[in-house]
């Protein structure tokens, strides 16, 4: 299924205990993040889990963006931009991806306070807890 304002629109939507504007795209198998913009940068939180995502890529500005959930995807690249269109996500969950290298991760906003990364390649690396408390120093959560 392919994300377009249609879908946005008949998607679940509701205000979340944290009190945030929260958009359900869980499991419509959807391949690839685009049209976004559809949003109308309304939601700080935005569910994409149990979808076909291979990359994060070629996002509108979501500046109300401050939980982003992207688990039992494929993804294994992040643009470099990302952090700049993103500049209030303080929280992703990136569980049972692709994730294979630190260069992908370092793309993630400097502001990050919490980080899910289980079940992906880079989990298994050499100083994986280590380089991630270094690169994000706000970070208060990581995998659980």
């Amino acid at each position: 299924m392919r994300l377009n304002s249609d879908l946005i629109q008949k998607s679940a939507h509701y205000l979340n205990p944290l009190g945030q504007f929260h958009l359900d795209l869980r499991g419509y198998r959807i391949p690839y993040l685009e049209n976004l913009a559809a949003t109308n940068d309304q939601y700080a939180c935005i569910d994409l889990t149990d979808n076909d995502i291979t990359k994060i890529e070629e996002l509108p500005q979501l500046l109300r963006l401050e939980t982003l959930m992207l688990s039992n995807n494929r993804i294994s690249r992040i643009s470099k931009d990302f952090a700049a269109v993103c500049p209030k996500l303080e929280n992703i969950i990136l569980t049972g991806n692709r994730l294979a290298s630190f260069s992908e991760l370092d793309n993630l906003p400097k502001q990050l306070k919490r980080l899910v990364c289980l079940d992906n390649i880079v989990y298994n690396l050499p100083n994986y807890r280590s380089y991630l408390i270094y690169r994000f120093p706000l970070l208060k959560m990581l995998d659980y």
